[in-house]
């Protein structure tokens, strides 16, 4: 007999819309099940019309109250299993993943089919929606999302400003799109912007969103729907988002999207955006800004000693970035070549190639500290070994690399940790600080993000033991646990790269 599942979403319809591949799945391991949907009157109405829900049930009620109602889903004599796959249900699963991922960790089957969103516009949809935007005035438009319910986004109103200023040469039409109408609206149009609020059903921003030139969003609902599987995927479009949890970096497929975890790169990405409309070059990066140390990541200027025992190294309050505070450079100077350690440029290559989709035959390899390619070379592989640790602007090292790569290459990046064991123990003697030229040491999270910032997508993110292999984090056991025999150290170094805790981060992307 066909099994009967049970699906249950009801808060927001961008957790809706993600939830949608966990149906796709069940369809696909058993084709003769019955799929039936439970959703908020509110939110699940962008389920309608989706090929792999045979029953949609709505219920009324405050969205996130409705979630008191799974107990007695779950005890349903017509189910035989009820999933609840909403990120905000998931967390224990797969602590630090980002909302997507946490959706995927949530079926406890392997995960066969592509995990793209599936939203289905009818033809009178499509149609409807189609002649609302054809009638707007001509020039540039571009579709502004702008509501979010959670903590997703840093947007302000004053972000609208920036918006409007850093297009302006355009002439663009922004059409805000949301529920209610935008308190900054008045104020952008008396600045002589071509703005207008667009209230329309939800389901059109799909059709919106494969017409407009452009689309910046904050990672809500309009976002999430611009991923689905029916949306182009050649539109620019500029996601604002305060991290790795809510943005759409982790998924694959999405070549024209770039993100911002910080107002700084906001307005970077968005003078990035003009230009690829006027179909210029992107711009060179601005100078850092002079006067008090701030955050090369997130321009914060609210910065702490990183390390009582090396006050070279500042630490970024807000993003928890490790970087060199302003001083004497002199031991500031270019990466060292790879070939100054061929086991571990041999060790990244492998790992690069066994990533890498197509054929390793005399695949083409860039390493970063070499003289720069032609602008034509593109390469299957790029090595970077120290290279992001030594860059005055990190961002613009990682679109040089990227520049580098053939569009399913693969970067094999290892950079300096900043929760390494041997700082810790060891201070200003560790040693890639003793090794002099390190400006960054790099969080997990602040090396995701700023790889997903410049349009790469994380195939692999790891602790390594780093240039020193095993021998440093011994040093540094030995340092803090001097009554530790010899024997005991293997099983302590293991623990270490663990932990998050060795000398290095490895990292293998792709672009997206």
């Amino acid at each position: 007999m066909a099994k009967r599942y049970g699906i249950a979403v009801f808060r927001n319809k961008g957790d809706v819309i993600s939830c949608t591949p966990v149906a796709a799945q069940l369809k696909a391991d058993e084709p003769d099940c019955h799929v039936t949907w439970f959703s908020s009157t509110r939110h699940g109405t962008v389920l309608e019309n989706h090929p792999h829900v045979d029953e949609l049930v709505l219920l009324d009620g405050d969205p996130a109250g409705l979630d008191a109602t799974l107990p007695a889903l779950c005890a349903r004599a017509d189910l035989d299993e009820l999933f609840t796959p909403a990120a905000y249900h998931n967390y224990a699963r797969r602590p630090g993943a980002a909302i997507f991922e946490l959706v995927q960790a949530s079926l406890d089957r392997p995960w066969t089919v592509p995990f793209v969103f599936d939203v289905r516009l009818t033809g009178q949809e499509r149609a409807a929606a189609g002649a609302w935007w054809e009638a707007l005035p001509r020039g540039p438009r571009v579709l502004v999302e702008t509501e979010f319910l959670s903590d997703q986004s840093a947007w302000t109103d004053a972000c609208a400003s920036e918006v409007h200023e850093a297009l302006a040469g355009l002439d663009p039409l922004l059409v805000f799109s949301a529920g209610g109408r935008p308190p900054f609206l008045d104020a952008l149009l008396a600045r002589g912007a071509r703005a207008l609020w667009c209230d329309r059903p939800f389901r059109w921003n799909l059709e919106f969103f494969n017409r407009c030139d452009a689309f910046v969003g904050v990672s809500s609902g309009i976002s999430t729907l611009c991923c689905a599987s029916e949306a182009r995927r050649d539109v620019p479009r500029l996601e604002f988002t305060r991290g790795w949890h809510w943005s759409a970096a982790c998924l694959p497929g999405l070549p024209s999207l770039r993100v911002a975890y910080s107002r700084r790169r906001f307005r970077a990405e968005l003078v990035r955006l003009a230009a690829r409309l006027r179909g210029a070059p992107a711009p060179a990066a601005a100078c850092a800004p002079s006067g008090p140390p701030r955050c090369p990541l997130c321009e914060s200027g609210t910065i702490a000693y990183a390390r009582a025992s090396d006050a070279a190294y500042g630490r970024c309050v807000p993003c928890g970035h490790v970087f060199r505070l302003p001083g004497p450079v002199a031991d500031l100077g270019p990466p060292p070549a790879p070939a100054q350690d061929p086991a571990l440029r041999e060790e990244l290559l492998e790992l690069a190639l066994r990533a890498h989709p197509g054929p390793s035959q005399a695949p083409s390899v860039f390493e970063s500290h070499a003289a720069a390619a032609p602008a034509h070379a593109r390469s299957d592989v790029v090595l970077d070994l120290g290279g992001l640790d030594r860059a005055d602007d990190p961002h613009a090292w990682l679109d040089r690399l990227h520049e580098r790569l053939a569009p399913r290459g693969v970067l094999a990046c290892l950079c300096a940790n900043r929760d390494a064991l041997g700082w810790l123990a060891l201070g200003a003697d560790w040693g890639p600080r003793a090794a002099g030229g390190l400006r960054h040491l790099w969080s997990r999270d602040a090396l995701r993000a700023v790889l997903a910032e410049t349009g790469f997508r994380i195939l692999g993110l790891r602790a390594h033991p780093g240039p020193g292999g095993n021998a440093a984090a011994r040093a540094a056991l030995r340092t803090l646990r001097p009554d530790a025999p010899e024997t005991a150290l293997p099983a302590l170094v293991e623990a270490v790269l663990a932990e998050g805790r060795g000398d290095a981060w490895l990292a293998l992307a792709t672009p997206r």
